[in-house]
């Protein structure tokens, strides 16, 4: 998964996109969350959404192995 599909590659733009944020008509902030946009209140918006929790657990346990830090190269691409 990290050499031959580039999964770190693949996450790290949505972590910085954040597809699963997005403004309403009204100027509210709305997370996706259980198959559903739900406005956000001021006093969570700082919390992360369930999605983008997995994707840092997903990160983390991929370059948390020792073995996966010896075979996965960082290059001036991946940086």
């Amino acid at each position: 998964m990290m050499e031959a599909n580039d999964i770190p590659c693949v996450l790290v733009p949505l972590i910085e996109l954040k597809p699963w944020l997005r403004k309403n008509v009204k100027g509210e902030t709305e997370k996706y969350e259980d198959q559903k946009w739900a406005v956000v209140p001021v006093s969570e918006s700082n919390k992360l959404s369930k999605i983008e929790a997995q994707i840092w657990l997903t990160i983390y346990n991929m370059f948390s192995s020792q073995d996966t830090n010896r075979k996965y190269e960082i290059t001036s691409f991946r940086k």
